[in-house]
């Protein structure tokens, strides 16, 4: 087994069970009308749109780790998402709300995410 199956695969399953845990809010606010989050349905509209995201980039990655040639294509669109979130977490991770919530957790993301990225990038550059 290869890096980049290793990769898609850890990557997957982290995206997968990701996105049960960001369901978990929206999924008790359409049952109870609200959750721990509150009862802003535009909050966990978005929770429940980036649960689906995830889960549906998660599979695909899972899928693609089975399959070389699959893998390779499949590396620079990787390499653009994980980029994208790094890149948004930059500003925020330095906004006060953010920072009382969330504490130093999307500072680590920025750079967890950034060397996936650049990870990625590497590997669909390997032909």
């Amino acid at each position: 087994m290869d890096h980049l199956t290793i990769v898609m695969k850890t990557c997957g399953w982290l995206l997968v069970a990701g996105s049960v845990l960001l369901a978990f809010a929206p999924a008790q606010f359409v049952l109870k009308g609200k959750s721990p989050l509150g009862d802003n349905g535009v909050t966990h509209y978005f929770l429940a749109f980036s649960a689906s995201l995830n889960l549906v980039w998660g599979m695909l990655l899972l899928v693609a780790a089975q399959d070389p040639a699959w893998a390779m294509q499949s590396a620079l669109p990787c390499a653009i998402g994980f980029a994208t979130l790094s890149a948004w977490r930059i500003p925020l991770c330095r906004n006060p709300d953010v920072v009382a919530t969330l504490g130093k957790a999307p500072m680590a993301e920025v750079w967890i995410f950034a060397l996936l990225a650049v990870y990625f990038l590497y590997s669909c550059l390997q032909i």
